[in-house]
């Protein structure tokens, strides 16, 4: 019996195991086949390194984080806060492409229409996931694919990842995979240290000092984001619930037809 794919498709090589460690352990152990679809090499993301020592290190980091949970990876290698510089439609083609020739039933990646997000990396990669999630299985959209013998491909469910809670619309409950996520994550070490150290540099110029630190991470900058990482997602969780959970902006079907499924099911 053919596994369930989940196609995973995000601008850095942490954010799939920092924004859905514990839907994606979830989903692995349940025998679903896993691929992470890496677009930048996330070279910007140091106060120290430099871009090309920084770039072979994130590409490791990200496969050992992606094998720690049972996934397989892949890599775009575009430039770090560069993506929205590639060649108009060059990203949307790749993304498509790619949809059709792994054939997900799931894809998570980011939401588009959520609100404050900085990043450009972020927003480029989540508007042009959006365009191919959408509209990968119309044979007329880049029509070379079926040339090259990639069918069309509809996506059912896709879990679109936020922090900002009026889009979210389905909380999984991750509680018994929060250690898996957490040990995945730490597989990023350069990109742990780079997080902390940036939040420390903004406490500095608040005027803050080492109080804000809870007590025993001073040393350890992955206790300080596992704290943060923890605390977020106690927060998410407590509104359903659940110990821990994960907020997505879910959609499967038309609105028509997820009517008829729920009058079916009622």
């Amino acid at each position: 019996m053919k596994k369930k794919r989940v196609l995973v498709i995000i601008p850095h090589p942490d954010d799939a195991e920092y924004h859905a460690g514990g839907l994606i352990a979830k989903f692995i152990s349940e025998g679903m086949e896993v691929l992470f679809l890496v677009a930048t090499d996330g070279r910007c993301g140091s106060y120290s390194q430099a871009p090309f020592k920084l770039t072979k290190i994130r590409r490791q980091e990200g496969i050992e984080g992606a094998n720690y949970l049972g996934a397989q990876v892949e890599y775009l290698n575009y430039m770090d806060y560069e993506l929205d510089q590639a060649p108009v439609g060059e990203l949307r083609e790749k993304l498509v492409r790619k949809i059709r020739e792994y054939q997900p039933e799931i894809v998570i990646a980011e939401d588009p229409f959520q609100k404050d997000q900085v990043h450009p990396d972020h927003r480029y990669l989540a508007y042009m996931v959006s365009d191919a999630i959408n509209f990968s299985q119309l044979p007329n959209v880049f029509p070379k694919h079926l040339d090259e013998g990639l069918q069309p491909h509809y996506v059912i469910e896709k879990y679109l990842f936020t922090e900002d809670p009026l889009r979210v619309n389905k909380i999984v409950d991750v509680t018994e995979f929060v250690e898996k996520k957490l040990q995945a994550m730490k597989k990023h070490q350069s990109q742990v240290e780079f997080l902390v150290e940036d939040v420390l540099r903004q406490a500095k110029s608040a005027g803050l000092n080492e109080d804000i630190i809870p007590l025993g991470a001073q040393n350890d900058p992955f206790q300080l984001l596992a704290y943060a990482i923890l605390t977020q997602m106690s927060e998410v969780g407590k509104t359903v619930g659940y110990q821990y959970g994960e907020g997505y902006r879910f959609s499967r079907f038309h609105p028509a037809i997820e009517t008829i499924l729920q009058n079916n099911h009622s």
